[in-house]
């Protein structure tokens, strides 16, 4: 049998915790309270606005002024005391707010469940123990607060630093304890989440200790709580992850019975800590504002929409809303072309909000609908073969010929029939159209898509739709589709969001009659690799957080609320901290509207993929070195020696030599040369002459040059620069500007970035007589 020990188990965070990410928090509700509540109409409006600075820095002078040698605790009495000094507060004010912090402690404090399990099963088994705190608070509050978490917990021994003077932090309260219980301390345990008064400190009186998981906040969660400290709904929303996480460790530790702990998945610590608090504003700014619009039916649009649909569900069960849910199958594959006919052909629109980069006749195909031989045959002129390339200008330059094609209205339109008619089916069998009180709900995109679904909407009935996005980039409103954003904002990357919300299941690529003759969604299996790497622990995360989330409904929508949910959502456009970085860069993304692989987010840099970004790319497209999907995330996750090696080759390449122009050409002879539609991209080639004069000899003219001269249509009779000698010595055939005098010559190029030495050449080719209609200016578009 094991003898009877003797434990101390800390108080905060060990057996009870704050429902606020940080003390401090407490002092945030304090304010809202004050600036929000009749009661305190009284108090000066100095203290309401600042309470929460003034309470910090009141406890903070309250330590200097009543510390002494022999007691080293304060009271929370002394605390408002010194704030009284502000002239802002008398004694019976004072006092009032002793009891406002004394009420708002007790409301906001949650028990430990595990760890206060694991306490009485140790005294279940003959062991003595006793509770130690450092604390301002005097003991009638803390015992108080220990009933709130268990009623059992109320009268255990408890060694309070506030009452008697000493801490543990500072060894005092520990020798208190010892002396009153006469415990020896190698039969004493210890137990606390501080690493440093739980752990060092008696550890280092030759007290046994057994640490537990620590209340710690993520890098995300700090700086959230930095850009606006006394933000009372910012404190309760991350303390609501914070604690699922803590409860979650201590869950671990108590089950592993001292032996190795499973930590807590990555994937689930963001499902609670960052798409959890991202999104469940947006659904409760969806809900308030579907009970003012009289909204009834909510459809969650696939794939986006499933998440989402869990979580609005749940805040419906728990607060009894009179609003319905359900799930719509969809997609920009299976809803655009099928939409598609003489009442709806609004080409403009379609391929302004299209994926136009790197196409070819059958990734253009595909948009219609059609297969590449379909799309050849109504433009035999423009298009050849299906692996023909077009580029952004070309679609865009026929977006008016599609307009007006009657020809390719009726192959698109005969072609997606069957398609249509699926459709069509299948939103008569799902969607509720009796009335107008209904609306989609989105998470992120243009609305173009639902523009398309509202046009097949009005085959079945005269009805208006109403569409939420979380994040809209486009106003497809008219007087019978509606579209409104919880977040009008833009940021880079916004789209990385998606990766979080993805379904289990894959993209909706058509309809099909089902053995009982419904019709059903035809998947494809592209989410199989996310699933695998975590996606259904995100989603069993950010659904407890938000059924942990009590925030009352009077808040939902509210500006705090909102305003953390938009932090999170910029903080992923700029550099993450390196955990979250790794995990977002692993993560599974398939490029859903080009129907492409699915690679990861953004890869770890190899140190080839370094030196070919940044010593040999010169003015190509990053996408011929990094065809992923975000190099800045890739380059958040570079380590040290990586960082090094990048700085040294932007080193060399700016410095440039004959090595570095060498490697170039070999890399690019290597690899077939560089396409001139990559070289001129925002260019138009249409403008070149045959022969033709490029002046400039910088990284402009050097990309030029480079691409003229694997052009068979145009000749680059000579090279000119200012300064020639530079390039020439780097191994470049380059002459003085002089020379364009006596050449023969169509045409001459200006390659040269800089504005203002472009206008200084153009005079000066004017002054050697060279026509103005002879002078062109090389713009190519920047990554």
């Amino acid at each position: 049998m094991v003898p009877p020990m003797f434990y101390s188990f800390d108080v905060f965070d060990t057996l009870i915790t704050r429902k606020t990410a940080t003390p401090g928090g407490i002092f945030a509700l304090m304010q809202r309270t004050l600036r929000e509540s009749e009661e305190y109409a009284w108090l000066d409006e100095y203290l309401k606005t600042s309470f929460y600075s003034l309470r910090v820095g009141s406890e903070q002078q309250a330590r200097k002024v009543y510390r002494t040698e022999s007691r080293v605790e304060i009271s929370l009495e002394e605390i408002y005391e010194v704030m009284k000094m502000t002239l802002a507060l008398d004694d019976a004010g004072a006092q009032r707010l002793c009891a406002l912090e004394r009420k708002t402690e007790l409301e906001n404090i949650i028990g430990v469940e595990d760890n206060i399990r694991r306490l009485f099963a140790l005294k279940a088994q003959g062991h003595r123990v006793v509770l130690i705190s450092d604390m301002y608070l005097d003991e009638e509050t803390l015992r108080g607060m220990l009933r709130k978490a268990d009623p059992n917990l109320e009268n255990l021994p408890l060694y309070l630093s506030s009452v008697y003077g000493q801490s543990k932090a500072e060894r005092g309260l520990y020798r208190i304890v010892e002396e009153a219980e006469g415990v020896s301390k190698d039969e004493w345990v210890h137990i606390g989440d501080n690493p440093y008064v739980d752990d060092r400190v008696p550890k280092s009186m030759g007290i046994q200790t057994e640490p537990c998981p620590m209340k710690a906040l993520l890098p995300v969660e700090l700086e959230a709580l930095k850009q606006n400290p006394s933000d009372a709904e910012r404190e309760l929303r991350i303390g609501t992850a914070a604690n699922l996480r803590m409860f979650r460790a201590v869950e671990n530790t108590v089950s592993a019975g001292g032996g190795p702990v499973k930590p807590e998945s990555a994937a689930w610590r963001y499902g609670v800590s960052f798409c959890g608090p991202l999104i469940l504003p947006y659904m409760e700014w969806v809900l308030i504002q579907a009970l003012k619009k009289g909204i009834k039916r909510l459809y969650f649009i696939a794939r986006d929409g499933y998440l989402m649909k869990e979580i609005a569900d749940s805040l419906i069960e728990r607060y009894k809303l009179s609003v319905r849910t359900e799930y719509i199958y969809g997609s920009r594959q299976a809803w655009r072309a099928p939409a598609f006919s003489e009442r709806f052909w609004n080409m403009e629109q379609l391929f302004h909000w299209s994926y136009l980069d790197g196409l070819t006749v059958s990734g253009l195909a595909r948009i219609f609908g059609l297969e590449a031989e379909e799309l050849m045959q109504v433009f035999p002129e423009r298009f050849s073969e299906p692996s023909q390339k077009v580029s952004r200008e070309e679609v865009l330059e026929m977006v008016p010929l599609f307009q007006k094609s009657t020809k390719l209205c009726e192959t698109v339109s005969r072609k997606n029939r069957e398609k249509r008619e699926l459709l069509l089916q299948y939103l008569r069998e799902n969607i509720d159209v009796s009335d107008s009180n209904f609306a989609f709900v989105e998470l992120i995109g243009s609305g173009y898509s639902q523009l398309c679904l509202s046009a097949l909407l009005k085959e079945l009935a005269d009805v208006s739709v109403t569409n939420f996005f979380y994040h809209l980039d486009a106003d497809f409103s008219t007087p019978s589709c509606r579209f409104y954003t919880c977040l009008p904002c833009d940021f880079p990357w916004q789209w990385v969001i998606e990766l979080f919300f993805s379904a289990p299941h894959g993209r909706t690529i058509g309809y099909r009659k089902g053995d009982d003759g419904r019709i059903c969604p035809v998947l494809n299996e592209e989410s199989l690799e996310a699933v695998e790497y975590g996606l259904s622990q995100i989603h069993a995360g950010a659904k407890e957080y938000a059924c942990a989330c009590d925030a009352p409904q009077e808040r939902w929508g509210s500006g705090e609320a909102l305003a953390l949910s938009f932090f999170y959502m910029k903080y992923l456009s700029g550099p993450v901290d390196p955990d979250l970085a790794d995990f977002i860069g692993d993560m599974p993304y398939g490029e859903a509207a080009l129907g492409g692989d699915v690679a990861k987010y953004a890869p770890r840099l190899t140190a080839e993929d370094i030196k070919n970004l940044y010593l040999i790319r010169d003015l190509e497209p990053v996408s011929c070195f990094y065809p992923k999907r975000r190099l800045e995330l890739s380059l958040n996750r570079l380590r040290p020696e990586e960082k090094r090696l990048r700085e040294h080759y932007l080193y060399l390449a700016s410095v440039g030599d004959a090595a570095v122009e060498a490697g170039r050409e070999a890399y690019w002879t290597a690899h077939g040369g560089i396409d001139p539609a990559l070289s001129l991209r925002g260019f138009d080639p249409g403008r070149l002459k045959k022969r033709i004069a490029v002046y400039g000899a910088g990284k402009y003219g050097k990309r030029l040059v480079r691409a003229l001269h694997i052009d068979p249509e145009r000749e680059v009779v000579l090279w000119v620069d200012k300064n020639p000698e530079k390039a020439r010595r780097l191994g470049f055939e380059v002459h003085p500007a002089e020379e364009l005098a006596a050449a023969d010559f169509e045409q001459v190029v200006i390659a040269i970035a800089n504005a203002e030495l472009v206008r200084e050449v153009r005079e000066k080719l004017s002054g050697m007589g060279i026509d103005e209609s002879r002078i062109v200016t090389y713009f190519p578009l920047p990554d």
